[in-house]
Parts: C-alpha cells; sequence; structure tokens
C-alpha cells in the first residue's frame, strides 16, 4: 500500500512538473505562406493570451533578430490583478521587435477600459476596434481587426467595410468564432485568433476546445493560437503555450507556371 502510495506521490509530481513546463514555455513557431501577389512580401511576429505572464528582455532579443515587420497582439493582454507596471513593461518589450497592432480580449477590460486605452495610447500601440489599417511600410496589404466577440460590440461590417480585391487581407480577432463569417464577406488571406488556448489542459485528443492549428488552403492561411499565457490555474497539458512567426513571401515564376 505504501509503494502504491510512492508511486502516485511521483507520478503526481511528473505530471505537475509537466504541466508547469507547457505553461511556461517561450516557443515561437514559424510558419510560411507562399503567394501569387503584387503586395510586398512580410513577416508578422503573433502573440495572444498573455495574461499574468511576463516577456523576458532576452527572449525578446531573440525575435528581434528575426526581422519582424509587425507584431500583433491577439488580445488578453492583461485580466483582473495584473499590474498596470507589468502591461506597460510588456508593451514596451514587444515594441522593441516591431510596431505593435492589438485587438481587444474577453479578459483585458477587467483592469479598466479608459485605464487600458491610456496604456495602449502611450505605448503608441494602433487600436484594431471594427476598423482597418492599410500598411503603408509594406504596399498591398492592409489588417483588420474587431472588438472582443464576448462584448457584442464587434461588427464584422464595419471591420471589412475598406476590403477591396485589390488589397492583401489579415484580419485578426481574439476568437476564433467570426471566422468562417469574415470569408464570406471578404477575401482575406490571412486569420489570425487566440482565446482558446488550445484548451489549456487536454486529456489525449480531448479538451474543451480545439488544440491550435496554422492551416493553409489555396494560398489562405488560418492560425488559431494556444496563446501565450493561462488563465485561473497556471498549467497546461497537451497544449503547450506559443508564440507566431509568419512569413508570407511572393511565390517565384516557376511555381505559377
Amino acid at each position: 500500500m505504501i509503494g502504491l502510495i510512492g508511486i502516485a506521490i511521483v507520478l503526481c509530481g511528473f505530471l505537475y512538473g509537466r504541466m508547469r513546463y507547457e505553461a511556461t514555455l517561450c516557443q515561437v513557431l514559424e510558419h510560411e505562406v507562399d503567394i501569387a501577389t503584387s503586395a510586398q512580401p512580410l513577416t508578422l511576429f503573433f502573440i495572444s493570451d498573455i495574461h499574468f505572464r511576463t516577456l523576458s528582455e532576452e527572449w525578446i532579443e531573440t525575435i528581434v533578430e528575426r526581422e519582424v515587420d509587425y507584431v500583433i497582439i491577439g488580445g488578453d493582454l492583461a485580466e483582473r490583478h495584473v499590474p498596470e507596471r507589468q502591461v506597460v513593461q510588456n508593451l514596451q518589450r514587444l515594441r522593441q521587435i516591431a510596431p505593435l497592432f492589438y485587438v481587444y480580449g474577453n479578459n483585458d477590460r477587467e483592469i479598466g477600459e479608459e485605464r487600458l486605452n491610456r496604456i495602449l495610447f502611450e505605448q503608441n500601440v494602433h487600436v484594431l476596434q471594427n476598423n482597418s489599417v492599410c500598411l503603408t511600410h509594406h504596399r498591398g496589404w492592409m489588417i483588420c481587426g474587431t472588438d472582443d466577440p464576448s462584448t457584442r460590440r464587434a461588427n464584422l461590417y464595419e471591420t471589412l467595410a475598406s476590403c477591396s480585391e485589390e488589397m492583401e487581407t489579415i484580419f485578426v480577432s481574439h476568437s476564433p468564432i467570426f471566422f468562417k463569417k469574415a470569408d464570406g464577406l471578404a477575401k482575406i488571406r490571412l486569420k489570425l485568433a487566440g482565446h482558446t488556448h488550445g484548451g489549456q489542459i487536454r486529456l489525449g485528443p480531448f479538451g474543451l476546445h480545439e488544440r491550435g492549428s496554422f492551416q493553409v488552403n489555396d494560398g489562405r492561411a488560418t492560425l488559431v493560437s494556444n496563446g501565450y499565457g493561462t488563465t485561473k490555474i497556471p498549467l497546461r497539458l497537451g497544449a503547450p503555450a506559443e508564440t507566431h512567426i509568419v512569413k508570407i513571401e511572393r511565390m517565384i515564376e516557376e511555381d505559377l507556371q
């Protein structure tokens, strides 16, 4: 009996250690999309669901070296009880990589909407809130983003109103719930979302949500991230913390033949 208890304690300790390890990973997954377009190539860094985590200076430096053009924050930059100084520090470190774009997550307003808006303004963050922005330094590209779907303030029609066949479009929303409907309203090259945490704690193939994924179909890409941080409990299993670099390149002429 004592032996079984000892084995159980060891297994529980191993499982806890594994869950803490997956929750504190700083991995950067790389994805590539080759497209036939006249728009300029670009490289994006996507991070979502930071919550309580702090971005280390050393880790940020490794991303700076990869020559990213834009950073996109997919919501849940903060939540209740996250100190303001931590939110500011995370944004300052992300700004070292490239200009910042941000969409609201379902937890962000818990620190106060006015307070968060002030922080975002002071840190020169482009807030995507049912609107679009042309990327002036990358010809032929625009980025569109919705307010958080859970607030019922999100408006896809306003968000995608400026889209056209002549522009390549990046669509960002905290939750992937809008992806299918957005495809019916505009020609979108890349869709980005987080929110689900990949289920956060999975038992094999089973979880509250699908595991994060990156898929490309006919040159159109969809990324749903497991996210970087955690909420409620600081543990993960089967859905490790992740961030992403997405490189969008032009197809070479021989590929088009």
